[in-house]
């Protein structure tokens, strides 16, 4: 009795020192992650992905199979390593400002992702969504890993969600003429923590044309400047006075297009298209001469225009030759001088305004430019001789003094000779 008592004893204090050995659990553990895009905008899509890993690289598990007969008994014994059965993957956040993107499907969670044996990993990544109504901050979804037969994963991954877009500025004149080719400058900013890319300029605005028709950019960084600048020419059937030149960029953050707009104020002249500019012609000139006159002729507008003809505006003025200059069609830059000579009989005296126009043909019919005035002064005939006569009679008496000068010191210098 007394060893029966010791060997419980024993038994109890060998339990109670040696206890039994849990059976082996595998272990997962998120060893990196990627969100991209870097920063979301409010109402972006983007991805989670992270690198799930097997931390268990020596647990392993033995099943021993006995078979009996009649005759005989044997067992056999198989030793595996324990393998980590993932069940699902769901992202649970306490702020509904990221959240698992659900479009076409209602899911919000994997099922059955597969074993890791000791040591492998896996990359899984979850589609997101920030919601349109997202403030600017950073946001902590977790993601649950839950494990069969194993300790289960919850780990915070931070996502940033940043409203800020891409800044336009803008270096134009305040006017630009109808046809005249203006050039616009445009800067544009990256004002956000990560890169935009397929960056492009589109202008907007109908009925002017663009050189070039769009302005490709491509990657901005954060912070950096792209200047671009675009060659403009109103047509003539855009509104004259106030108005607006549009432009629009385009980018996209991750997989999401975003668009930004400038407005652009202009003043809005008509008539520079084709110019009249007087280059040469007679301030003053006597009523009755012929008077040459030379206007140059420059087509300022971005297209060829036709059957450009220098007319004069003036009622009654004589044309000596020609009645009016042909030019005939002007392409960009085009620059011809006209020549008129004028017969100034009938013109009154004084100051006479002579206006000239070029008249031409472009797309939408026949225009006109704007009016080139030259402003002549036509002295009468009887005024110039009357100044003539008068500026010749006060010059007689001063000639008669000056012969009597000269013939009184001829006759003293004789007289003094004699004397000598």
């Amino acid at each position: 009795m007394k060893i029966r008592a010791v060997l419980i004893v024993l038994m109890f204090f060998t339990m109670l020192f040696y206890p039994a050995v849990a059976e082996p659990r595998p272990t997962v553990m998120i060893t990196d992650y990627n969100v991209y895009p870097e920063v979301l905008m409010p109402g972006d899509t983007g991805t989670i992905t992270v690198t799930i890993q097997n931390m268990d690289t020596l647990s392993s598990e033995t099943e021993t199979t006995t078979t009996k007969t009649t005759s005989y008994e044997s067992s056999t014994t198989a030793t595996s390593t324990i393998r980590a059965e993932i069940e699902t993957i769901r992202l649970s956040s306490r702020s509904r400002g990221i959240e698992w993107l659900r479009e076409g499907s209602q899911r919000s969670e994997y099922y059955n992702i597969g074993a890791l044996g000791p040591g492998e990993s896996i990359t899984i990544s979850l589609p997101i969504k920030a919601a349109t109504y997202a403030s600017d901050r950073t946001y902590f979804p977790e993601v649950c890993i839950e494990v069969e037969k194993g300790e289960n994963v919850r780990f915070p991954i931070p996502v940033k969600v940043d409203s800020s877009g891409v800044k336009i500025s803008a270096d134009a004149p305040s006017s630009i003429a109808v046809g005249e080719i203006t050039t616009i400058s445009l800067t544009v900013l990256n004002t956000r923590q990560n890169k935009i890319e397929a960056v492009r300029l589109v202008p907007m605005t109908k009925g002017v044309k663009f050189s070039p028709s769009e302005f490709l950019i491509g990657t901005i960084t954060p912070d950096e400047l792209v200047n671009a600048s675009f060659d403009i020419a109103i047509g003539d059937s855009f509104g004259q006075g106030e108005n607006e030149i549009q432009f629009r960029v385009e980018y996209k953050n991750g997989d999401n297009y975003h668009e930004s707009y400038c407005k652009i104020p202009v003043e809005v002249v008509h008539g520079y298209g084709v110019r009249l500019i007087a280059s040469k012609f007679p301030l003053s000139i006597m009523k009755g001469e012929m008077a040459a006159i030379e206007l140059d002729t420059v087509n300022t507008r971005s297209d060829e225009v036709k059957s450009a003809i220098v007319v004069p505006m003036t009622e009654g003025l004589l044309l000596y030759q020609p009645s009016e200059y042909y030019i005939g069609n002007m392409r960009p830059g085009d620059l011809y001088t006209a020549q008129f000579t004028i017969d100034t009989s009938n013109v009154k005296t004084g100051i006479n305004n002579l206006d000239f126009k070029v008249r031409y043909k472009d797309a939408n019919g026949y225009q006109e430019s704007d009016v080139c005035t030259l402003t002549l002064n036509a002295v009468a005939m009887e005024a110039a001789n009357t100044n003539t006569a008068s500026s010749g009679g006060s010059i007689i008496p001063i000639v008669v003094i000056l012969v009597i000068i000269a013939i009184g010191l001829v006759l003293h210098i004789r007289r003094r000779k004699r004397k000598m």
